[in-house]
């Protein structure tokens, strides 16, 4: 039997005991974010303190929201299935809030406790028979390893109530997520890491089976290789890994820097150790490229460059692309859903 304990949310008249005034020229709106949204974090900084805070926007960049400004770090937001709630981590805690944002009057409930290292949402969503209550489950970190969690959530009501954490695998984990539903009702993990905290590869687990051998481990040129995203149709794996760029000066001295690219692999499961194939997206341009996530129909990927401090866009399909779009500066870990 599951063990469920009573979350206390932080409604608005809470909230605003909270808020600070941040100088960022932000656009802020209350309307319910149910089209194609990007979410990410971004640092917003007033009388001399600076937070991270999570904020939406359209994907070509207009109409950014910000959802949260509580006096703490804000970090790693990501949509749930339905677009309604938000999952991020603060103050040691992973958070679900309303789509609109706990800024915007939304409410917002501390679930689990936890570390900011990851965190996805279940495509299943299960509604109780009367309609009140839907219950959603999500992976994320927590001392280095992963766990899952199940959330119900009333909305009427705005309370919500969280099951005790599973730990689905132990080790050294970060950045899980969580594919689509296969053909047979099926899903898969993926997440960078190791058992052994040895290394950083890319890593799919069987969902449904938590402390299983890993079905696929692959990186592409090193056993660095971070920040793993399933595409919509679960095919493909967005991911950063390292790219070796060698300069050669005037005197002949040639330079190796290390930087991060986005790449795509498609998993073969068949050998339980391997990708049918890896595609290098982008290329050098000075920074390092990270935090990949999909548009809804595959075509493109937003991510993080310029020292994650920018959200940029690529066709998915390209090859060492130097030749980026900007959606929005400043900005990290975007998520687009859906």
């Amino acid at each position: 039997m599951k063990t469920m304990q009573r979350i206390t949310p932080i409604g608005r008249g809470a909230l605003l005991s909270l808020l600070l005034a941040f100088g960022l020229d932000f656009q802020a709106t209350a309307q319910a974010q149910t089209a194609a949204r990007i979410v990410f974090e971004a640092v917003v900084s007033a009388k001399g303190t600076t937070y991270s805070q999570i904020f939406s926007m359209n994907p070509d960049g207009s109409d950014v929201t910000q959802l949260t400004r509580a006096s703490a770090n804000a970090l790693w937001p990501r949509r749930s299935p339905n677009q309604h709630y938000i999952a991020f981590f603060r103050n040691g805690q992973l958070w679900v809030m309303d789509a609109i944002g706990e800024a915007n009057g939304g409410h917002s409930w501390a679930v689990a406790p936890a570390n900011a290292g990851g965190v996805d949402w279940s495509p299943n969503v299960l509604v109780s028979p009367d309609g009140t209550t839907t219950t959603y489950t999500l992976v994320y970190t927590a001392g280095g390893s992963l766990y899952t969690v199940s959330a119900s959530i009333n909305p009427s009501a705005g309370t919500a109530t969280a099951s005790a954490p599973v730990l689905f695998q132990s080790g050294s984990w970060f950045a899980p997520s969580w594919s689509p539903l296969d053909a047979l009702g099926g899903s898969k993990i993926a997440a960078n890491g190791s058992a052994n905290r040895s290394a950083d590869m890319i890593v799919v687990f069987d969902a449904g089976t938590p402390g299983a051998a890993p079905l696929a481990t692959f990186g592409a040129v090193s056993d660095q290789n971070f920040d793993p995203s399933w595409s919509p149709d679960g095919s493909q794996i967005a991911f950063s890994g390292r790219e070796y760029v060698t300069t050669t000066a005037r005197n002949g001295k040639t330079t190796t820097t290390i930087y991060l690219a986005i790449f795509v692999a498609v998993p073969d499961y068949s050998s339980g150790n391997g990708v049918a194939g890896i595609s290098q997206v982008t290329a050098w341009t000075t920074s390092t490229q990270s935090f990949p996530t999909w548009s809804s129909n595959g075509s493109t990927l937003a991510f993080s460059g310029n020292g994650n401090n920018a959200i940029y866009a690529v066709p998915s399909t390209s090859f060492m692309s130097s030749s980026w779009t900007l959606i929005h500066s400043p900005g990290n870990m975007p998520d687009w859903y859906p």
